[in-house]
């Protein structure tokens, strides 16, 4: 048995959605006794509501928030790693001045948002605030944001690591994802492992960004050709695959 861990947006779906392709790939790989598992920045409501409406997409497991939650196949979450909430209004500011688009806060009572542009949607479950009522939840697992460029991003992450060493900022594109120290893709995946007694030597893994390169360097990785360029050069050309359906093709 083997174990493909994929990043979701960029990786997987890549604009559209996830091909036939490469959904006919992942269905021949599980019905032939492996395992697969989404390792991504996003939770799992997220990701079910994406899933629900257009994808038959049935992972074995899901490593959410950049390693802070992991859910087995059913859903169910089998580990956690939070963080205290205090820092959620100092953040805010500093995303704010540094020019972020939205503050994103994940926390175990649910979700908070603050948008720019102040349009609350109809029917949703999230918390919406604004600078006069901003949060400090109990226990929390990422404040996410996103920028006008990479380059933004690059340097709002490299202030954030540096100001509150409590918590990492990994760079996604124009996104920032902030988790608390000592959690990510590839520490998800070894508490994953852990908890289920498969092996490391099992884990094949892909992604396209810097959030993911801790867990293609920890595990055998595997990336695309629009991956970023540093990425794509860490991992080597022996690496770079067209679409999944070829990384599953070479290790099946």
């Amino acid at each position: 048995m083997k174990i493909f861990i994929s990043d979701y947006d960029g990786t997987l779906n890549r604009g559209g959605g996830v091909t036939e392709k490469d959904l006919a790939a992942l269905d021949a790989w599980q019905k032939n006794g492996n395992l697969f598992g989404v390792a991504t920045g996003r939770d799992l409501r997220g990701l079910m509501n994406v899933w629900r409406r257009c994808l038959p997409l049935k992972p074995d497991f899901v490593i959410g928030g950049n390693g802070t939650q992991i859910y087995d196949q059913n859903g169910t979450r089998v580990l956690r790693y939070p963080k205290s909430g205090q820092i959620v209004p100092e953040i805010t500011h500093l995303i704010l001045d540094r020019g972020g688009r939205i503050v994103h806060i994940t926390a175990e009572e649910g979700k908070y948002i603050l948008t720019l542009d102040r349009k609350i949607p109809e029917n949703t479950k999230d918390i919406y605030f604004t600078l006069n009522n901003i949060p400090t939840p109990t226990e929390i697992y990422s404040v996410n944001t996103y920028f006008d460029s990479p380059k933004l991003s690059a340097a709002f992450c490299a202030e954030c690591c540096t100001r509150f060493p409590e918590f990492t900022a990994y760079q996604n594109t124009d996104c920032a994802d902030i988790v608390p120290k000592g959690t990510g893709k590839a520490e998800g995946i070894a508490a994953y492992l852990n908890y289920t007694q498969l092996k490391p030597e099992m884990v094949i893994t892909a992604g396209d960004s810097g959030n993911d390169l801790g867990m293609l360097r920890a595990y055998t990785g595997s990336t695309l050709p629009d991956a970023d360029e540093e990425l794509r050069r860490i991992l080597g050309e022996d690496n770079i695959y067209p679409d999944i359906s070829a990384m599953l093709t070479r290790y099946s």
